[in-house]
């Protein structure tokens, strides 16, 4: 089986390497069955055992008698040593889900368990946000109204006093994952606003790797103040059918010192992009992430693939293809009206919305053309205000059910 069949299967799977078949431990989506599974068998209190299992470990390391203080949103919080927070807080440690290969109960909780007797009076497992649940929404909208505040301060300086009573910014922040060499790299950025009767070509857009991750790839017309992205402003309204592209070209170092060119495009297709409930929600983040084709090349069971395998499902269309001769492979299963719309904003980005290119190619009169990738994340609706993420909002390409193991 290729590896372009392994992907089509798993896509088939919903996500699951054998169908019917929930994921075990290293596998995608393990984290979230297992979380599940955890809060469904134990509670705060409960002391167990666990088996904690590292990519950099062969044999998983065993801790005894610990207690759970409270479940994570992406890690289990634990007392490992004795019955009460010590002052330096050495005996309090996290597990993350997707580490936790095994757990068993041994002690029960007592019926009058209270956090409150054996945490230090400032330990942030009593606030609120932790006990029910760490992550909640009321932590995200505070997190989310700094941040807002944050994009006003950075707005204002980047359009040097602009007035935005009458519009709203979008930050735009296309990624693209290549831990490969490279030898350089450019990219086109396209907002389609079919109500507008306008496509905003973002001008002085550059590309580079601002963040400590130098395999993640930005564009940005924006890049102070610990911030990047691409930072854009439309009049306020409600807007339908929205296409946010960025065409990447980067040029990789082959294993003999050849240049190895290619093309991404990563697009964000959006139902709905609505102004804020208030006249002060004018900002909104999308966030456009995915890696090159390349890593999810060769077994799909290799560690460290499972949060690409995700990203994968996510996706409502991932597509190979070349728009010389409209030859292309649908790596996910998508039905032919998406895979039609998506390849049709997908061309018209490819050729820069120019007219003359497009028609030239209707005529086949342009040269042959290289394999593009293509990537479309769908959003059935997009709202200013604070707090506001995409990553929240985004529809998922699958429909999600799993349990968790029993």
């Amino acid at each position: 089986m290729t590896w372009i069949e392994e992907l089509q299967q798993f896509s088939s799977n919903g996500g699951l390497y054998h169908k019917g078949v929930s994921p075990q431990w290293g596998e995608p989506y393990y984290e979230i069955v297992n979380q599940k599974m955890l809060k469904r068998k134990f509670k705060p209190g409960d002391k167990v055992r666990i088996a904690v299992k590292r990519s950099d470990t062969d044999d998983p390391t065993v801790f005894d008698d610990v207690t759970i203080l409270c479940f994570g949103e992406k890690m289990l919080e634990c007392l490992t040593k004795g019955e009460k927070e010590h002052e330096n807080r050495e005996n309090v440690d996290h597990f993350f889900y997707f580490e936790i290969k095994d757990i068993s109960l041994k002690t029960k909780a007592r019926p009058d368990f209270d956090l409150g007797e054996i945490l230090l009076p400032d330990s942030c497992f009593l606030k609120p946000d932790f006990i029910n649940g760490f992550d909640v929404v009321g932590n995200r909208d505070k997190s989310g109204k700094e941040r807002e505040t944050r994009y006003r301060d950075i707005i204002e300086k980047f359009h040097m006093g602009k007035s935005f009573d009458n519009d709203f910014v979008m930050k735009i922040t296309p990624k693209l994952y290549c831990p490969y060499a490279l030898v350089s790299s450019e990219a086109e950025v396209y907002i389609d606003i079919p109500d507008l009767k306008d496509v905003i070509h973002v001008e002085r857009c550059k590309t580079g790797t601002p963040w400590p991750n130098k395999n993640l790839l930005c564009a940005y017309n924006f890049d102070k103040y610990n911030q990047s992205g691409v930072l854009i402003s439309v009049p306020r309204g409600e807007y339908h059918n929205v296409n946010i592209v960025c065409v990447w070209k980067i040029v990789l170092q082959g294993k003999n010192g050849e240049n190895i060119e290619k093309e991404i495009i990563s697009m964000a297709r959006i139902g709905k992009l609505l102004q804020g409930k208030e006249k002060k929600d004018n900002c909104l983040e999308i966030s456009m992430m995915h890696p090159t084709m390349d890593v999810l090349k060769g077994s799909l069971h290799k560690y460290g693939k499972t949060i690409f395998l995700e990203n994968f499902m996510e996706a409502e269309a991932v597509i190979i293809g070349r728009f010389s001769d409209g030859s292309h492979i649908s790596l996910r299963n998508t039905s032919n009206s998406i895979l039609n719309s998506v390849l049709f904003a997908a061309s018209m980005a490819h050729y820069g919305y120019d007219i003359e290119r497009i028609a030239k190619a209707m005529a086949s009169e342009q040269e042959y053309e290289g394999i593009v990738d293509i990537w479309s994340f769908r959003y059935d609706k997009i709202q200013a205000g604070a707090g506001f993420h995409s990553g929240r909002e985004r529809k998922n390409g699958f429909p999600f059910s799993f349990n968790g193991n029993d």
